[in-house]
C-alpha cells in the first residue's frame, strides 16, 4: 500500500485504486470494521507496508487471567433465562460515539420494543438527560468531549434515582469500581451480551 494510503486507510470507504483492487472489488470498510474492533477491546492495530512489497499487519490484544470464581459467574451469567419482557415501551438514553457499538444497541433493544435516544459524547447526553425524562442510561465510558464517568457525575446532580448502565470494553476490578464511584449502578463489558444486557436492564425496570 502506499504512503498517502495508508495514513486514512481505516475510514469508511476508504480503498486504493490499483490492478489488485480493481480484481478483488470491496467497499473499503473491511480494515475500518477491523479497527473498530480492535479498539473496542481496547487493543490496537499497527501496519507496516511497501508498495509492491507486501504488508504486515500487529495486533495487541489485552488480556487478563480470570478467577475460577470470576469464570464460573461468567459460564452462569450466559445461562441465564430471558427474563420477562419489562423494557418495552420504556425511555432509554444510550451514549455511546461508536456508531457500529449504536448499530448493535439498537438491533437489540429494538427487538426488545424500547424507545431509544443516542447520544455522541457524555457532554450530549447530560443534556439530554436534563432536558427529558429518560427511564435508564447506557453510557460508554470512553467518548470525545466528556467521557462517561464525568457524564454520570453531573447527571447525578440532578437526577439521582435514574438507572446508569456502565458498557466499558475494561472491566477489571479498579474500571468497576471507578464506575460505581462515579454513579453508575452497572457496569457490563464490551462486546455486549444480549441476553446480559437484556436482563440487566429488565431488573430495573
Amino acid at each position: 500500500m502506499s504512503e498517502e494510503f495508508q495514513k486514512h486507510m481505516y475510514e469508511n470507504f476508504a480503498s486504493e485504486s490499483n490492478k489488485l483492487s480493481e480484481k478483488e472489488g470491496g467497499v473499503g470498510l473491511g480494515l475500518a470494521i477491523t479497527e473498530s474492533l480492535i479498539r473496542l477491546i481496547g487493543g490496537s492495530i499497527n501496519c507496516k507496508s511497501e508498495l509492491s512489497i507486501g504488508t504486515t499487519f500487529t495486533l495487541t490484544i489485552p488480556v487478563e487471567l480470570i478467577s475460577k470464581y470470576n469464570y464460573e459467574k461468567c459460564i452462569e451469567d450466559k445461562k441465564i433465562i430471558k427474563s420477562e419482557n419489562k423494557i418495552s415501551g420504556k425511555k432509554n438514553l444510550v451514549c455511546e460515539d461508536n456508531a457500529i457499538n449504536r448499530l448493535v444497541v439498537n438491533k437489540i433493544l429494538s427487538n426488545e420494543h424500547a424507545l431509544l435516544t443516542f447520544a455522541k459524547n457524555g457532554l450530549e447526553g447530560v443534556n439530554l438527560a436534563k432536558e427529558e425524562n429518560f427511564d435508564l442510561i447506557l453510557m460508554d465510558i470512553r467518548m470525545p468531549i466528556m467521557d462517561g464517568l464525568e457524564a454520570a457525575r453531573r447527571i447525578r446532580t440532578f437526577n439521582s434515582k435514574i438507572p446508569i448502565i456502565a458498557l466499558s470494553a475494561n472491566a477489571y476490578e479498579k474500571d468497576i469500581e471507578k464506575s460505581i464511584k462515579a454513579g453508575m449502578s452497572e457496569h457490563l463489558s464490551k462486546p455486549v451480551d444480549k441476553n446480559i444486557l437484556v436482563n440487566t436492564i429488565n431488573k430495573y425496570f
